[in-house]
């Protein structure tokens, strides 16, 4: 559970966590708050262990709701099969006959699994505690990247919402303002980047928070500024297809290097399309031969302490500079995003920026990775915004730039990427 914690909670935007053994407090009704919390959920993580098919509280309070609503209401239903258990005790029968079954439903972790009297492993469901010692903390992995990747409001749940053209360009516009400072350093770190023909993994290293829209910068970076400032074609290539990870506070046991780097291996394996376990050369060896590049965004909040950041950072280093085969057809770009509280000021460092741009640094001088830091993320100023509407929406604004700038939340002078967004969105589809 520590696992599915840490994850998770570095999303505290998307997801309000709950789980009764950390929650309910003393002199609490505790039944009464587990109703309110299954009343008030729409994504349910069910833990699928012994324990938990031995109590029959679990299994007519807790399992009858959650399997309803997920079968009703739309509700995200998950189960995590951590125990060897009958799945047959994860189902239930309703007063009008009619029955629901979680193991009819993805559950989790899927890997490969060998049968007997098959030449082919199959791929399918497998219970945390028969991975063998070594590898249980790669089944965790595995569903913490399903799970984050499951989540509504997640950059891989997102559907696309049918619209019209106009309105659907309107949407994108307001984040392709020029980040000024930002788009500058990327500039000459690519250029360093293209000298040394690719051969290396860039990391590219952003300090924001998420009124900042970090998901939109790496989304317009990966859709349009890396193939232009690259000088590449679309037909060449695409970075159009960008995979999202988690750097948790604390899912590494011991927080050591070798543990880290363990960590990101038993998640790349998805990257590239393979499914289940997959040793990290052979990741390499699909990523070379799909001839593809492969975007990583991953994003960080604060550690619980200094020497887990750092092995953290190290064990994705020592991962990347084992990364051989890169060039032009399959460039590997990092981009890692030090994540502040929305709270804090727009000038404000993130607390473990300093760190872990001398790791990355000291990394580049070793040869291991190229690397750029584009600092902390700028709000947004009305020369922006005038570039950005003669730039990207002079049909739809140029003579409005003062209308839109009045409608701007507070009395500054700047403003949030998030608050300039929804603002220029409700504008321009207003106007489309």
């Amino acid at each position: 559970m520590d696992h599915l914690n840490a994850a998770l909670s570095y999303r505290s935007d998307l997801v309000s966590l709950w789980a009764d053994y950390r929650d309910l407090k003393a002199g609490d009704d505790w039944h009464e708050k587990i109703l309110e919390s299954l009343d008030n959920a729409n994504v349910f993580l069910v833990l699928m262990s012994v324990n938990f098919i031995n109590s029959p509280y679990c299994r007519s309070q807790e399992l009858s709701r959650i399997l309803l609503k997920g079968s009703k209401e739309g509700a995200l239903v998950i189960g995590v099969l951590v125990g060897v258990v009958d799945l047959e005790g994860f189902k239930w029968e309703y007063d009008d006959g009619s029955t629901l079954d979680l193991k009819k439903l993805n559950c989790l972790p899927q890997t490969s699994i060998k049968v007997a009297g098959e030449d082919k492993p199959n791929f399918g469901l497998k219970a945390i505690e028969l991975w063998p010692s070594n590898l249980r903390n790669t089944a965790w992995n595995t569903v913490v990247l399903a799970v984050t990747k499951a989540m509504p409001g997640s950059p891989s749940a997102a559907q696309p919402r049918e619209m019209k053209p106009s309105s659907r360009v309107a949407l994108s516009l307001p984040y392709l303002i020029d980040r000024q400072g930002q788009c500058s350093r990327l500039n000459v770190g690519l250029r360093s980047w293209a000298g040394r023909r690719y051969k290396k993994p860039l990391v590219v290293l952003s300090d924001g928070r998420h009124a900042d829209c970090l998901d939109k910068w790496v989304e317009r970076l990966a859709l349009f500024h890396f193939r232009e400032a690259l000088g590449i074609s679309e037909d060449e290539i695409s970075f159009g297809h960008h995979h999202f990870l988690a750097l948790p506070s604390n899912v590494h046991d011991g927080g050591t290097i070798d543990l880290a780097r363990q960590y990101f291996e038993g998640l790349l394996p998805s990257l590239v399309g393979l499914r289940g376990i997959a040793a990290f050369d052979e990741v390499v060896r699909i990523h070379r031969k799909n001839k593809r590049p492969l975007l990583i965004w991953i994003e960080c909040t604060s550690p619980s302490t200094k020497e887990l950041l750092e092995n953290s950072i190290e064990g994705l280093v020592s991962l990347l500079a084992a990364w051989g085969g890169l060039g032009e057809q399959n460039m590997l770009i990092v981009m890692l995003n030090l994540v502040r509280s929305d709270h804090s000021s727009a000038s404000e460092v993130h607390p473990s920026h300093d760190l872990t741009a001398s790791i990355l640094n000291r990394s580049q001088s070793q040869d291991k990775i190229c690397f750029v830091d584009v600092g902390v993320m700028s709000e947004i100023d009305k020369a922006m915004i005038s570039g950005w509407s003669v730039a990207h929406a002079k049909d739809m604004l140029c003579d409005d730039i003062d209308v839109l700038v009045d409608e701007l939340p507070g009395e500054t002078e700047t403003w949030p990427m998030k608050a300039f967004a929804q603002c220029a969105k409700n504008w321009l589809v207003g106007h489309a």
